[in-house]
């Protein structure tokens, strides 16, 4: 890593076991690889709290990123520091993790060969703007989850649609595309439509058609979508094979949480797989990666059927 770090990094193969005879029994043993992080400087000058604050920042960049990379959720569930006087132990609980092992490069949303180059530029990146990383912690999870292929279909979809919608709301209010016009400007058409709204319609139709008001001056999602994908550059042509005039995972998603419409599996699995490819994408171009062709690549078995429609 190019950064001007307070410590080596190395990772290693690491044997742990660990027990407990308090009110939480427990007995671990387990082979993990573990980041071993060291200083020389002085304890007056570099103090064990940051030491471990620095460390566990460093840590949950490279995991996310790892994770990201793979996508296959790794973590960290605890740490120990070794110093002239002390050794202190820290575990957490933590996300269940698939045991999924069985990638090669293909799977992978970078080439393989450049991953290594992808980790270091990708963390000096998280470095320099922090409020990426902020973006990573509230979606990638459910990007992640979305991937885990053990799920019902409709499942995956939703947790896939939950990440992209997370990576809006940001983008959104990054952007200033939370509202179309004022406030002001707003409550004064607001209440002409009320008058007009109370005029034609019964009491109770308008107490609830006058409650949908505020929604009028929400910018739509396709709308912010829009400029999220030309923010990042992003095309998504080659996913569909006619550009229609609403995102079709709009609709179904739409259709999941409004209404009980019986939606075809085959349609679920396809839109599932585009937002994959889609969230995919956002994150690399996110991260500063230019190079889209693992994302998927046209070797990728989906990929010809998605433009079938």
């Amino acid at each position: 890593l190019n950064k001007n770090l307070p410590f080596e990094i190395e990772l290693i193969p690491w044997y742990f076991h660990d027990n407990s005879h308090g009110k939480k029994k427990y007995d671990v043993e387990t082979f993990v690889y573990a980041y071993s992080l060291k200083t020389n400087r002085h304890c007056k000058e570099y103090s064990d709290d940051n030491f471990i604050q620095e460390g566990i920042q460093t840590v949950d960049k490279l995991v996310s990123l790892s994770s990201l990379v793979t996508g296959s959720r790794v973590v960290w569930y605890g740490y120990s520091i070794v110093t002239n006087n002390s050794y202190l132990k820290y575990y957490r609980l933590t996300p269940d993790v698939r045991e999924d092992f069985d990638k090669d490069y293909l799977s992978l949303i970078v080439n393989g060969i450049k991953s290594r180059e992808f980790l270091s530029n990708s963390y000096n990146l998280l470095c320099d703007k922090p409020k990426i990383m902020e973006v990573l912690n509230v979606s990638l999870n459910y990007y992640l989850d979305g991937m885990d292929y053990k799920k019902p279909i409709d499942e995956q979809f939703i947790l896939l649609f939950l990440a992209l919608e997370k990576i809006k709301d940001i983008h959104g209010k990054n952007k200033k595309l939370t509202k179309i016009i004022t406030n002001g400007k707003f409550s004064k058409i607001c209440k002409d439509l009320k008058e007009v709204i109370q005029k034609s319609l019964s009491d109770n139709e308008s107490k609830f058609m006058i409650e949908k008001l505020s929604e009028l001056n929400r910018v739509s999602l396709k709308r912010v979508l829009e400029n999220l994908f030309d923010h990042y550059d992003i095309d998504i042509s080659d996913l569909y094979p006619i550009k229609a005039d609403v995102y079709p995972f709009i609709s179904i998603r739409n259709k999941l949480f409004h209404s009980r419409t019986e939606i075809d599996d085959i349609v679920l699995l396809k839109e599932s797989v585009r937002l994959e490819y889609i969230l995919s994408r956002i994150f690399l171009r996110m991260l500063g990666w230019s190079d889209l062709s693992m994302a998927p690549g046209e070797y990728n078995i989906w990929i010809n059927e998605l433009r079938k429609g």
